[in-house]
């Protein structure tokens, strides 16, 4: 048994160190370039991510009274991605996504150079879904109906009230 065993070890020991040091390679270099790394917080995010406007995926799990609340999807990776996430996932700004929902205004994005020709382009970006929502009166932006409007001006009105509160 002893003999079998380290005859099999010594046909097989040079494939499966070779192997698994390969491996290891792989996932370390991965670490250190952050493609696998999950980011639990937006401060967590490198500068260079920022610089180089890297692209982040992740899934909205909830809307609270904080902000939403996401979990942060490590990065695209064309033949590893797919077998590790459960469905594909939409690519999309999320920032331009509340927006255009009328849900958040534009704001200056702290980090970002003023005068930079990425700062200029996304808030080009922001400001078109900003001004698209308030032009189809969406979330901050949208106006009551005369059926509202005239509810609202009739309880406001105080022989309204007077009467109101005779009877």
């Amino acid at each position: 048994v002893v003999s079998l065993i380290s005859q099999f070890a010594d046909d097989n020991l040079t494939l499966n160190i070779s192997t698994g040091l390969a491996i290891a390679g792989v996932i370390v270099i991965a670490r250190s370039i952050k493609l696998i790394t999950k980011f639990q917080a937006a401060r967590e995010i490198p500068a260079r991510f920022i610089e180089r406007n890297v692209s982040l995926r992740g899934k909205v799990h909830s809307v609270t009274e904080k902000g939403l609340e996401v979990e942060h999807v490590p990065i695209y990776l064309p033949v590893i991605s797919p077998l590790l996430s459960k469905g594909s996932l939409r690519s999309y700004c999320m920032n331009e996504e509340v927006l255009g929902l009328g849900l958040a205004r534009t704001a200056p994005v702290p980090g970002v150079l003023p005068n930079s020709r990425l700062y200029w382009r996304l808030h080009k970006q922001l400001h078109r879904a900003e001004v698209k929502a308030e032009k189809k009166g969406r979330g901050l932006w949208k106006e009551d109906s005369l059926w509202e409007r005239t509810s609202k001006a009739i309880s406001n009105n105080a022989l309204f009230s007077l009467v109101k509160r005779i009877f």
